[in-house]
């Protein structure tokens, strides 16, 4: 059977990441959001933001800690982004004497070589820092797939999070955000543009920068999510309340006019009985 098309490591990490996001994060929130509502006139807003970004944050981080840290080119060479490629082959080179002069283990030489050979020149350099490494090959359609199944993942989940009334409010700028993210990463890949403050982040690569954002993404859905639901209800809540008070000030009005039209009444009958006689 002929393969339609092929899904690189990071397509893979954006599916695994989007299915925790859905049968962990999610549920978690969601609980957040009970807990808020349950405390009632105890939770104030600042207990509401603080709450509903806590969870997602911590839901999403925790599992970065057991996930297999990538391989980072400059980082292994201990190449900043910043220096030039002539201090890039002055380390290499140095790297080099060290393998001749037999102090440097064969497997180690390997791992530096094969890693220089990411950046050695513009083109290498370019397919590493924007798309990574193993991905040179990938065809137009291909790329499409693996670019664009992020997004389609988080449309369909969003949309599935705010389908609820009390969370309606969140799908706007829920949206707003994934398109946001989604003009970053177009302008990234296809203008060359870097979006990395080197002296802050030295080894960081375009790409990673883009990865680092499809990470951070569910901990804002989720945080909008849980802040406009525990609003709304909050809202609901008030409003009944509200038309329960109407409705009981209503009430007592009817009952207090039946009561004067009910001392008012033999007067009116004395009045009739007073024109008959005239």
């Amino acid at each position: 059977m002929t393969q339609l098309f092929k899904l690189y490591p990071d397509a893979l990490r954006d599916s695994h990441a989007a299915a925790y996001a859905l049968l962990v994060v999610a549920p978690l929130t969601a609980v957040a959001s009970r807990l808020l509502l349950w405390r009632g006139k105890k939770t104030t807003p600042l207990h509401v933001y603080v709450v509903s970004l806590a969870v997602p944050t911590l839901a999403v981080w925790l599992p970065m800690w057991y996930w297999p840290e990538e391989n980072n080119v400059y980082k292994l060479l201990s190449m900043s982004r910043m220096e030039t490629r002539y201090q890039w082959s002055q380390k290499y080179a140095f790297f080099r004497k060290h393998f001749m002069a037999g102090t440097m283990s064969p497997e180690a030489w390997r791992k530096i070589d094969t890693a220089y050979d990411n950046i050695y020149n513009e083109q290498s350099r370019y397919l590493y820092d924007f798309w990574g490494p193993g991905q040179e090959e990938m065809s137009l359609y291909e790329t499409q797939v693996n670019v664009g199944l992020f997004y389609l993942l988080w449309i369909a989940i969003i949309y599935a999070v705010t389908t609820p009334k009390a969370t309606q409010a969140a799908s706007k700028l829920s949206f707003v955000a994934l398109v946001a993210l989604m003009a970053l990463e177009v302008t990234v890949r296809l203008t060359r543009y870097d979006p990395v403050i080197k002296e802050m982040s030295p080894f960081t690569t375009p790409r990673e920068f883009l990865l680092w954002g499809h990470r951070f993404f569910p901990i804002v859905v989720f945080a909008i999510v849980s802040i406009k639901k525990v609003f709304y209800v909050d809202m609901e809540k008030h409003h009944q309340r509200v038309l329960v008070h109407m409705l009981e000030k209503n009430i007592e009005t009817v009952e207090e006019l039946q009561s004067v039209n009910r001392e008012l009444r033999p007067e009116r009958e004395n009045a009739a009985e007073t024109k008959k006689k005239k």
